[in-house]
């Protein structure tokens, strides 16, 4: 977990610089600077932010940030082993609190931050005398927006800085898998290995098994990103795969809390549903409901089963 942490740290660094790099540099490449590509980006409705509209199609409005996102955030910074596994490494309650202000903080400019340099890149290709937009033939069902930075840090950027925004990128992404493969193995190794072995093992076997199970894991993460190639947005993908399990993961944290003792049976049978009811969604009906709503959709059905279950089996639900 140190090493994790450590890591991230100088990765969230790099990607960081690369982003405020990227910010600064795109605009010196626009006829009139960065006045002349903000005045271009407000002519083209790129710096439209406030959309009002009320759907379950499209995942971007307000009403998703305000209710969609709250359920994903509260699932992501909650219950998921990705981010708890860091506020554990807190001393304290206190400090786990101010991480996840900090977090809080820092991700709003952050986001700010790229969404400003995509449309910086919009208005570079956009003007009269940059160079076309080349981008490589895109596989089957795959957006080529995916291909612009990428593109344009090859083709665009000098040479040594075009190193230092690569490494920036691949920092992004490494940060995301190395928290990734730590969280999964913490949980396969401590929640289902050794809660279910039958004797005692020392810590060092513990140790052994969870670098061995790391590598495991890698692999099949390996699998799963060969599998979602010909997914038509990486971003949309992403969010829309963590949304399948985070309401169930939610909802089984509220319950746990909510009633504090009593059969397990009930909270299982609601994630499992509530998993087999999101896939279904996924599977069928992505076009009709959007991901931010993925969150919110499988917490109800996780809370609203296990109460049925619970009923079925002859215990009153705890008043709320």
């Amino acid at each position: 977990m140190k090493a994790a942490v450590w890591v991230e740290a100088l990765q969230f660094v790099m990607f960081l610089a690369g982003g405020l790099f990227a910010l600064g540099y795109i605009p010196t490449l626009v006829e009139g600077g960065w006045s002349r590509a903000l005045a271009a980006a407000a002519a083209g409705g790129k710096l439209h932010w406030l959309n009002l509209e009320f759907t379950l199609a499209k995942p971007f409005n307000l009403w998703m940030g305000l209710i969609g996102a709250t359920f994903q955030v509260m699932s992501s910074h909650g219950a998921d082993q990705l981010i708890v596994q860091r506020v554990l490494t807190c001393r304290s309650v206190n400090e786990g609190r101010k991480a996840l202000l900090l977090s809080a903080a820092i991700i709003l400019p952050l986001m700010l931050v790229f969404l400003l340099v995509g449309v910086m890149l919009w208005v570079y290709y956009a003007q009269a005398s940059a160079v076309p937009l080349t981008l490589p033939e895109a596989r089957p069902g795959v957006t080529k927006n995916d291909y612009v930075f990428p593109t344009f840090i090859v083709t665009a950027v000098p040479p040594v800085l075009r190193g230092f925004l690569i490494v920036a990128i691949l920092s992004a992404a490494l940060s995301s898998v190395s928290a990734a493969l730590s969280a999964l193995a913490s949980v396969f190794t401590m929640d289902f290995y050794k809660g279910l072995a039958r004797k005692p093992r020392s810590e060092s076997f513990y140790l052994r098994f969870s670098r061995g199970s790391m590598v495991f894991w890698a692999v099949l993460l390996v699998g799963v990103a060969t599998l979602t190639r010909e997914v038509t947005s990486v971003l949309n993908a992403a969010f829309a795969l963590s949304g399948l399990t985070n309401g169930a993961m939610l909802g089984g944290l509220a319950l746990a809390l909510w009633w504090r003792r009593g059969s397990a049976t009930p909270v299982i049978a609601g994630m499992l549903v509530a998993l087999g009811v999101m896939v279904t969604l996924y599977l069928g009906w992505r076009e009709v409901v959007a991901w931010p709503w993925y969150t919110l959709i499988g917490s109800t059905v996780t809370v609203v089963v296990a109460l049925v279950v619970r009923s079925a089996l002859g215990k009153r639900p705890l008043p709320c």
